[in-house]
């Protein structure tokens, strides 16, 4: 996760502007193929999470990070290449072409099939335990997010961000090397299941194609969820600063937020890793929407200082549920024999989710003048979601 960060939004931050002011793209222009590039890599994860089944977890790393270090290397040759196409291209329609392709693969990669193989490997080593390993695993990516963008931001120092890819992509070598050395084929051996007991553990449930999860409820509950928290937390990270200066607030006291919200997030994953462990699987869910919903409300109120705060907490504490229901919750219910393809096509609904949400929540404001209308019917909708839950979710996994 750490190596895959260049391809998710948090680590890729750190280039958008030294980009911009050398390839001279306009803002807009940039956004768009981002956006379009984000799409591109949430479709090609639902073949791949089938292939990552087929291939096992080892086979399918080894095979993916050699195109991961070469377009971390090709993202840092981009004006070595533009010298070999400068006569028939001119550079502005050569910038939207390379980084269109570039970007797909990064974001496919980087934001998709990698952080996907490492928590299946999470999943499948520690089977029975799924939810305190992922809280674990939460703690040490979080700790991450917060050190490398920073580190990023420093290679790319001076519009040097060709440099900063070129040194990036050592990290594919680094992993190729490790995984080469010291995983096993283990990880693709079916783990031993437990079954339902008679304190409610969860009794999984067995389908046989993708079409068929789609037209179960159990999977719906879940992924709605997830897809809201994406939604609304992506389009709120985006548009923070001018959310709350809606409502009065200064930009640094928005961007403050941030660390109130990551530690909830890593101590938040600890609670529903537990939860997760003994099955409690729909009152996790339930949680979660509470608190997403609190979240939104002390938002409208964020003149307060203590709004702010439980604003800060409850997200936090939304996206630390959200890490371990997107990697635990699955295995328990539906076992491990499709967990790739499960996950590939949970990444791709979450994907369209948080790609939209930034769009949305600009559209929202220029067409009624504030964020907050969209905010309002997000909170309708986690209140739709809950009643969802309470009707839909099977019995024997609560």
């Amino acid at each position: 996760m750490i190596c895959a960060l260049p391809g998710q939004s948090m680590g890729f931050c750190a280039f958008t502007e030294p980009i911009l002011h050398t390839t001279h793209l306009p803002r807009t222009t940039f956004s768009t193929i981002y956006m379009a590039a984000t799409m591109l890599g949430g479709c090609g994860i639902l073949i791949s999470g089938k292939l990552i089944d087929c291939f096992g977890i080892r086979r399918s790393l080894l095979l993916a990070l050699p195109f991961w270090t070469l377009i971390l290397f090709t993202l840092g040759n981009c004006s070595l290449l533009y010298k070999f196409v400068q006569n028939f291209l001119p550079w502005e329609n050569f910038c939207v072409i390379f980084f269109v392709a570039c970007l797909f693969v990064l974001r496919l990669l980087g934001q998709n099939i990698l952080p996907l193989l490492g928590r299946m490997q999470v999943v499948r080593t520690f089977s029975g335990r799924e939810g305190f390993a992922v809280a674990i695993y939460g703690f040490v990516v979080s700790s991450a997010k917060g050190v490398m963008p920073p580190v990023m931001g420093i290679l790319a120092k001076n519009d040097n961000w060709e440099y900063a890819f070129r040194i990036l992509s050592l990290s594919g070598v680094v992993l190729i090397l490790l995984v080469f050395f010291f995983l096993r084929d283990r990880s693709t051996v079916e783990p031993v299941q437990s079954q339902r007991t008679e304190n409610g553990r969860c009794i999984q449930i067995s389908f046989t194609s993708r079409w068929q999860l789609l037209r179960m409820p159990v999977f719906w509950c879940i992924a709605s969820v997830l897809c809201l928290n994406e939604f609304m937390g992506c389009g709120i990270a985006i548009h923070v600063v001018d959310i709350f200066r809606e409502r009065g607030v200064s930009g640094s006291v928005a961007l403050s937020t941030y660390i109130p919200l990551s530690v909830a997030t890593i101590i938040a994953g600890f609670p529903f890793g537990k939860l997760v462990d003994l099955g409690k699987i729909k009152f996790a869910v339930l949680l979660m929407l509470l608190v997403q919903f609190l979240g939104l409300t002390s938002l409208n109120f964020a003149q307060n200082w203590w709004c702010i705060m439980l604003y800060a907490l409850s997200m936090g504490t939304a996206w630390g549920a959200h890490r371990v229901l997107l990697i635990a919750a699955w295995s328990k219910i539906f076992g491990q024999k499709h967990i790739g393809e499960i996950l590939g096509v949970v990444y791709f609904l979450s994907t369209l989710s948080s790609a939209s949400g930034v769009p949305m929540m600009s559209l929202f404001k220029h067409q009624f003048g504030s964020y907050f209308v969209l905010i309002y019917i997000l909170q309708f909708a986690i209140i739709s979601c809950a009643i969802f839950c309470l009707r839909k979710f099977p019995k024997q996994s609560n």
